[in-house]
């Protein structure tokens, strides 16, 4: 590798080549470093290996593209191609990741400039301004959520406000008038509940009387046995959390203990009392019932009322003339496999019924919200 270039505090050319260091030095979840200038796509693709057949080039604007760096056997990071002489490299935020790259794209011509410079381009001899305060910050921002998302759905939505679909919808409002300006709020702030869910998961609690089959869902939705399975009715005592990925989404399935009235139990009256509360931090209350008992519908009405809520029939496969299925519940069994598929697929479109398209802009922070109001009602 070649000596990395020391930050430059004047250029008088606007045909060289810059890197940056865009995130605050010294370790983190993530760095970030800018490639701008007339040979950026090609200082970026001598070292990056694109995952899939087609080149880092081949991609569309604003693309977001999965590598390694070096080599097949390098670091995974990820390529955010603003444009064809605009690229941002995402890479581990240690000191000595970002350090060696800096040196590889060094070794290709490029020269280091600090962050003022990189701000402002005033340094460079050109009209031409570089990202705003406000760009940068989406972007630091966007980085660290992307830091703490697990679900790909997630990691996808945010690695596109990460490209700058945020920040570009961020410019549109600003330059555009009164009328259109309410318009284009409404739209960005329509995402922002499910941008603000983006770094942590969906709380889903499973609750029914005992006895009603909520472990043998949790087990089979989970694909392992977490929680214990017993015919004997209260066997759950304490709330059970699983996280795992469904559809894209991370959540926690919190298995609780079987609900009922009356009891003499003080240990059964506390785990019931956990499961009442444990509704009310719900995102979503699957309430199961089984097919076999008549009167498993008696204790929903405990439930906290607020807490949206999927109707869930278990044990499917024990329906007779003298127990039907419960109506409008999905069916499910897990001696069968029936319904566990649906059952994933409507817990989903539950919580998320509608996705941004790819590259649309999703506000994802608090900050974010109170800026797109802001601007919203701006003269």
């Amino acid at each position: 590798m070649a000596a990395m270039n020391t930050p430059s505090s004047h250029v008088t050319t606007t045909s060289v080549t810059t890197a940056c260091l865009l995130s605050p030095s010294g370790r983190s979840a993530l760095a970030a470093i800018g490639v701008r200038g007339p040979a950026a796509m090609a200082a970026v693709e001598a070292f990056f290996v694109p995952r899939g057949r087609r080149s880092l080039q081949q991609h569309d604007q604003r693309a977001v593209v999965f590598g390694r760096w070096g080599d097949k056997s390098g670091e995974e990071l990820v390529v955010v191609l603003r444009d064809i002489d605009d690229l941002e490299v995402h890479c581990h935020g240690g000191a000595a990741a970002s350090a060696a790259i800096l040196n590889d794209l060094a070794s290709a011509g490029c020269l280091q400039v600090g962050i003022t410079a990189w701000q402002t381009r005033s340094d460079l001899g050109g009209d031409d301004a570089g990202p705003s305060a406000e760009h940068l910050r989406i972007a630091a921002e966007a980085a660290a959520a992307l830091a703490h998302s697990r679900g790909p759905q997630a990691t996808r939505i945010l690695a596109h406000q990460l490209s700058g679909s945020l920040a570009a919808a961020v410019d549109q409002l600003t330059a555009s008038s009164t009328a259109r300006r309410a318009q284009l709020a409404d739209q960005l702030l329509a995402w922002a509940p499910l941008g603000l869910r983006l770094t942590r998961p969906w709380r889903v609690v499973v609750a029914g009387p005992p006895n009603a089959g909520k472990s043998s869902l949790v087990n089979a939705l989970a694909g392992f046995s977490r929680s214990i399975v017993s015919p004997v009715p209260g066997t759950t005592r304490d709330l059970l959390e699983t996280r795992l990925v469904l559809e894209g989404w991370d959540l926690v399935l919190v298995d609780t203990a079987g609900v009922r009235r009356m009891t003499d139990d003080p240990v059964e009256q506390a785990g019931v009392a956990r499961a009442i509360h444990a509704t009310r931090d719900a995102d979503l209350v699957l309430v199961v019932n089984a097919t076999d008992q008549a009167d498993s519908t008696t204790v929903t009405d405990l439930f906290c009322p607020e807490a949206p809520r999927l109707a869930v029939c278990s044990k499917s496969d024990l329906a007779s003339p003298e127990h039907p299925p419960l109506a409008e519940a999905v069916q499910t069994s897990t001696q069968t496999g029936e319904g566990i598929t649906e059952l994933a697929n409507r817990i989903i479109t539950t919580l998320v019924p509608q996705m941004p398209a790819p590259g649309e802009a999703v506000p994802f922070t608090a900050r974010h919200i109170e800026l797109i109001q802001r601007l919203r009602t701006a003269g």
